[in-house]
């Protein structure tokens, strides 16, 4: 046996072990989560928000187990496309997602429909991106003892730099989709930090407050399509295997968490010792029918939020 083989031989066994562990990730949590899931979807009146979170959670997994179907000649090109449809959905799913939270967050102001167009837009572009690459591609069977199917790129031959700069442009546009997103949500919590302080209103910690608002989930999926970017240029490679469901995970783990306040919710207790300073109304607008993006995480208890219904009015109230 020669030498290269054992090299590529080396190389898929690590593949497998990547993508094995990232399926037992995936796997892990949804199983860690269905309760929740019962809970918080099942048991609940169907709305928007519940089927992106279904859809989120249920394409994490199918796109993972679809990886592990075994190969033929005359499956590989259907295989390829249904994997290539499955992360496409995933990439629409994660910008449907911040930009419908970027906008809910800032739907009191004029800024909100500009940027649910700017975020949704520029979350798409690698969907654009992969629909040329698509019509642009070439499978390859390679039977015995390897058993796998292999894309190649058409356009610039697949390798050198055209063909890098041609994954990596749609990466680095979503990397600034994430900046955006992560600026202006960052911006609107300190906005409502000096905003309590000027009420005279107990305040939480700037840490409570970058959990409850989504900013470390912001800053977690900016971190991994830097690393995404980064890894891009080598094929194959098992950090990207990794990485690439990430952004979904942790989309459908907010939504969920974002839900699981509502449902966890006594509408009977929401007086917890007298209400001073402020007490104002945040409500989504009616053109938003994903309200539950829109609601902040309750870390401790400064705030007491009020859910009759999926189209509840929110009312915050500040001790």
């Amino acid at each position: 046996m020669s030498s290269a083989v054992v090299e590529q031989f080396v190389q898929l066994f690590e593949q497998n072990c990547a993508g094995a562990s990232t399926l037992s990730l995936v796997l892990f949590e949804y199983v860690v989560t269905f309760p929740e899931e019962v809970n918080t979807v099942w048991r609940r009146k169907f709305t928007w928000t519940s089927i992106l979170l279904l859809s989120m959670r249920w394409i994490m997994v199918l796109s993972q187990v679809a990886a592990w179907f075994p190969m033929s000649e005359k499956t590989c090109n259907p295989y390829s496309v249904v994997l290539a449809v499955l992360n496409n959905i995933a990439y629409a799913q994660v910008a449907l997602f911040t930009a419908h939270r970027i906008s809910s967050i800032w739907s009191q102001t004029c800024h909100c429909k500009p940027l649910f167009f700017v975020v949704l837009i520029l979350g798409c572009v690698p969907i654009a991106s992969n629909i040329v690459l698509y019509f642009n591609w070439t499978v390859i069977y390679t039977g015995a003892p390897f058993f796998i199917c292999t894309t190649f790129n058409n356009l610039s031959g697949g390798v050198g730099l055209a063909g890098t700069a041609a994954v990596l442009r749609p990466l680095s546009v979503k990397i600034a989709d994430y900046a955006i997103v992560l600026i202006f949500t960052v911006a609107r919590t300190f906005h409502m930090l000096r905003h309590q302080r000027y009420a005279n209103i107990a305040r939480p910690s700037l840490t409570q407050c970058l959990v409850r608002d989504g900013t470390l989930y912001l800053l977690a999926m900016l971190s991994l399509n830097i690393a995404q970017m980064a890894t891009s240029a080598t094929p194959g490679d098992i950090v990207l295997i990794f990485l690439q469901p990430m952004p979904l995970l942790l989309a459908s783990r907010f939504t969920l968490n974002l839900r699981m306040v509502g449902a966890d919710r006594d509408p009977t207790a929401l007086d917890m010792g007298g209400v001073s300073g402020l007490s104002t109304s945040a409500r989504t607008p009616s053109t938003l029918i994903f309200r539950d993006l829109a609601q902040p995480l309750r870390h401790n208890q400064m705030e007491s939020f009020l859910w009759e219904d999926d189209n509840a009015e929110v009312e915050i109230r500040g001790e």
